[in-house]
């Protein structure tokens, strides 16, 4: 009864065929290993984005908070057609460029001169001048003057020429 029992059922017999347990043991420990390392490739691959955008964030933060700007004066050459504006950076953020910067006269964009770096506790002076060809405009009235800059730091002046002396706001 004891050969017939090796014939008839598979897991008695005795010449096996197959991989052994040590070589499965094997393989699965180098399955395991590979997805281990897999893994903690991809994990720090994504926390390394992670970090880069938030130091990115963070940096944008504080460029914002440090942005610092104001308006000193502002003079209205009425016989140049010119308006001079002296501009204070007031922040510890250095510009490193006013190209950013924009203006605006009454809600109308201007353009302006003022060019190079600006740094803190520098003043930079722009001379604009408006769209309108009218300056008469300009000598009554009250006017807002906006400037921005790319960092979202602004000075708003409001000007009253007729209470202006000598053409200073």
């Amino acid at each position: 009864m004891g050969d017939m029992m090796m014939q008839t059922n598979k897991f008695f017999k005795t010449k096996r065929k197959g991989i052994t347990p040590i070589i499965a043991i094997v393989l699965l420990l180098m399955m395991t290993v590979a997805a281990f390392g897999l893994t903690f490739v991809w994990v720090q691959s994504t926390q390394q984005d992670l970090m880069k955008k938030t130091g990115d964030e963070i940096t944008g933060v504080t460029d914002k908070a440090s942005a610092q700007i104001a308006i000193e004066s502002i003079y209205n050459d009425t016989a140049s057609g010119n308006i001079t504006i002296t501009l204070r950076n007031t922040g510890r953020y250095s510009f490193e460029s006013t190209d950013d910067f924009t203006i605006y006269l009454d809600g109308k964009l201007q353009t302006s001169d003022i060019s190079g770096a600006f740094t803190p506790d520098t003043i930079k002076t722009t001379i604009i001048t408006t769209a309108d060809t009218d300056w008469t405009v300009l000598e009554t009235g009250i006017h807002l003057i906006k400037i921005v800059s790319s960092k979202g730091a602004e000075s708003t002046v409001t000007c009253n020429p007729t209470s202006a002396i000598n053409g200073y706001c």
